[in-house]
């Protein structure tokens, strides 16, 4: 049960690197607005999606290549997973 522990601990700060973005990404969409924006739910789910779907790609990743849980690997895929959803030319 020892490995468990750092590969929950990294894939809720890869969540919360995701959760940021999400945030960000309300934000800057709605600049003027931006309180009036996260009042509905569709903002939070954007939110809380980013977040599962940032910790669940890392724990992932994790389990496939254990050498990969690490806090950076962690930050990398916080910051990365959105970029990489995202492009459609894969």
């Amino acid at each position: 049960m020892a490995l468990a522990s750092p590969s929950l601990a990294c894939g809720f700060l890869a969540g919360v690197i995701g959760f940021v973005w999400g945030l960000s990404e309300i934000i800057g969409a709605f600049k003027n607005e931006t309180g009036r924006a996260l009042c509905t739910g569709g903002a939070w789910l954007l939110v809380w999606l980013n977040f599962g779907a940032a910790a669940g790609i890392f724990l992932l990743v994790a389990s496939i290549v254990p050498e990969a849980n690490t806090w950076l690997t962690a930050v990398f895929v916080g910051f990365a997973w959105p970029t990489i959803i995202r492009n459609t030319s894969f």
